[in-house]
């Protein structure tokens, strides 16, 4: 999917929650900006500040209640982190995911490593809390 078509999931999702992550410790993203989309295969779970910083990863739909680790990567939906509209390719991690008993919210963890303009890696960890 690409940048754009996510843009317009995220533009018209009805979604509300929390979704907080950190760079090395440090808190870049407060999301003003949800997302949790069935598609088909996958949820696509995204948090999002402007567009200009998000976390954006994806889920089985298979999965039942939790918690549940999904290992990076997965599914069709590429994983990233987007800081101040600079990009962060994920290089490993997971989502810790929680379902409710109709997969109409979502809670979670995020535990990435991501790689950095310089070749090093940075950790991104984050908190989330969607309903659709």
């Amino acid at each position: 999917m690409s940048r754009q078509e996510l843009l317009l999931l995220l533009k018209n999702s009805k979604a509300t929650g929390s979704f907080v992550a950190s760079i090395d410790g440090k808190e870049f993203l407060h999301s003003e900006q949800f997302l949790f989309h069935n598609a088909g295969e996958e949820f696509f779970i995204i948090g999002s500040n402007n567009n200009e910083d998000w976390v954006v990863f994806s889920v089985p739909t298979s999965l039942e209640g939790g918690p549940h680790t999904v290992k990076y990567p997965f599914g069709t939906l590429e994983w990233d982190v987007l800081k101040d509209n600079d990009k962060y390719p994920i290089k490993s991690g997971s989502v810790t995911v929680t379902f409710d008993k109709n997969k109409t919210a979502v809670s979670g963890d995020v535990n990435f490593i991501v790689k950095n303009d310089a070749g090093g890696a940075k950790k991104v960890t984050g908190k989330f809390e969607i309903n659709q």
